[in-house]
C-alpha cells in the first residue's frame, strides 16, 4: 500500500490536485467530471480526516467520507464551508505572479546555459563543480543536435523562424529549442500555450524574446512572404 501526501496552497492550489493527482496522475480539463478519479486505477479518492471534520456542514460530513470536487473547491479554493458554502475565513488573496512583471534581456546572458537555464553560483566543491560542468556540456550537446535536426528538416513550428542566414539565427533558435525540450512542448506554436507556472513563465519570457529576433531575421531575409502573415511572437503576445 502506498500513501501519497501533497501540499496544497490556498486559492488555486486545489486545481493541481484535481487536474493530476485526483485523476490518477493523468491530466484532464477541469470542466469534465472526475469520472476517472472514481472509476479507474490511479490515486484513490481523498477522504475527510481530522478532529474538526464534524464541525463542517453542521455535521453533514464525517471522518472517512470521500471528498468531492465541489467540497474541495469550496474549502481550499474559496475558504468556505464545503457543504453550506458559508465563509470560514477571509477570501484567499490573489497575489501578482512573479513572472508577470519579469522583463528578460533579449540577449543570451553569459550566466545562462543555452540562453535559458541559470548557472549555479557561489562556492562549490570540486566534485559538485565537475558534475555541473558535465551536466552543462550534455545539455549544450543535446540542444546543438536538436538544432541541427531542425535546420535539416524544419518542423512546422520552426518554418517561419529559419532564414537563409543560419549562423545569424542559430544561437537564438537554440534557446527556443531548449525551452521546447525542457518543458516538453509539442505544439505547432513555437512556445506552446502561455504557462501559468512562475518558473516556466520566466523561461517562456526569455525564449519569447528570441522568437521575436528570429521572426525579424526571417521577415528581413525571406522573399515572397505574404504581407498579412503575423509574427508568431506577436500572435502569442496578443493571446496573453
Amino acid at each position: 500500500m502506498t500513501v501519497s501526501m501533497r501540499v496544497m496552497s490556498a486559492g488555486d492550489g486545489y486545481k493541481y490536485l484535481l487536474r493530476t493527482v485526483a485523476s490518477g496522475d493523468g491530466d484532464r480539463d477541469l470542466s469534465t467530471p472526475l469520472t476517472r478519479y472514481y472509476a479507474e486505477k490511479g490515486s484513490p479518492p481523498g477522504r475527510w480526516l481530522g478532529s474538526a471534520v464534524p464541525a463542517l456542514g453542521g455535521g453533514a460530513i464525517t471522518v472517512g467520507d470521500q471528498v468531492t470536487e465541489t467540497q474541495l473547491q469550496l474549502l481550499v479554493g474559496m475558504g468556505r464551508d464545503p457543504v453550506t458554502g458559508d465563509a470560514l475565513a477571509s477570501a484567499c488573496r490573489n497575489y501578482p505572479s512573479v513572472a508577470a512583471s519579469y522583463q528578460p534581456s533579449r540577449r543570451s546572458a553569459p550566466g545562462l546555459i543555452v540562453g535559458l537555464i541559470p548557472r549555479a553560483v557561489g562556492p562549490l566543491d570540486a566534485r559538485m563543480r565537475l558534475a555541473l560542468e558535465q551536466r552543462e556540456h550534455l545539455m549544450q550537446h543535446r540542444v546543438a543536435a536538436l538544432t541541427q535536426a531542425v535546420f535539416q528538416s524544419p518542423e512546422p513550428w520552426a518554418r517561419n523562424l529559419i532564414s537563409a542566414d543560419q549562423d545569424a539565427v542559430e544561437e537564438h533558435l537554440k534557446v527556443v529549442i531548449a525551452y521546447r525540450d525542457r518543458w516538453e512542448i509539442s505544439s505547432g506554436n513555437p512556445l506552446g500555450a502561455v504557462p501559468m507556472d512562475d518558473a516556466q513563465r520566466i523561461d517562456y519570457e526569455r525564449a519569447l524574446g528570441h522568437v521575436e529576433v528570429l521572426w525579424n531575421f526571417y521577415e528581413n531575409n525571406v522573399q515572397g512572404r505574404q504581407s498579412d502573415t503575423r509574427s508568431p511572437s506577436r500572435s502569442i503576445r496578443e493571446e496573453q
